[in-house]
């Protein structure tokens, strides 16, 4: 066996290496990827648990209950709290929107988004309002994502 020949098979030895080694990083980007989908999941359930755990450990569940019973009773400090709410919700709805748009979170999510807006919207009146009020300052596409669900909540009955 000359040097040529030992060059050449040192050549292939290089090359097979550089590809096992693209092999193994596309492994790694792919188990990258998985991992930070699975954090940008449970940060966002993590967030959704804090909302609904706002609802019950501060006097937002009895607001909630006063705006449907009598909403004129309410003050502009209590309207003021329950808006807040309400856009926190949308807000992180928003957010979940766009992060399964952008393939952070899997399809499903984008179905949990728009059911939290039409629940509100459909349950409490004083939130539709709101809701006509804040898509105002909103990402169009994610206002026409949420009110073709409210549409088709409203018509079939459903939350």
């Amino acid at each position: 066996m000359n040097l040529s020949s030992v060059a050449d098979y040192a050549d292939l030895l290089a090359a097979l290496g550089v590809i096992v080694s693209l092999v193994y990083v596309g492994y790694q980007l792919k188990e990258t990827r998985k991992a930070g989908r699975a954090a940008t999941a449970q940060a966002r359930t993590n967030l959704g648990i804090e909302l609904i755990s706002a609802r019950w450990t501060t006097n937002i569940a009895e607001l909630l209950v006063l705006s449907v019973e009598d909403k004129d009773s309410l003050t502009e400090a209590n309207r003021f709290r329950l808006k807040g709410f309400f856009t926190a919700h949308v807000r992180h709805c928003m957010n979940m929107y766009y992060q399964q748009r952008e393939g952070f979170l899997d399809e499903f999510w984008s179905y949990g988004v728009a059911r939290v807006v039409v629940y509100w919207v459909k349950n409490y009146p004083f939130m539709e309002a709101e809701w006509k009020d804040i898509q105002k300052s909103l990402p169009p596409e994610f206002v026409d994502f949420i009110n073709l669900e409210i549409s088709r909540n409203l018509e079939s009955n459903r939350v």
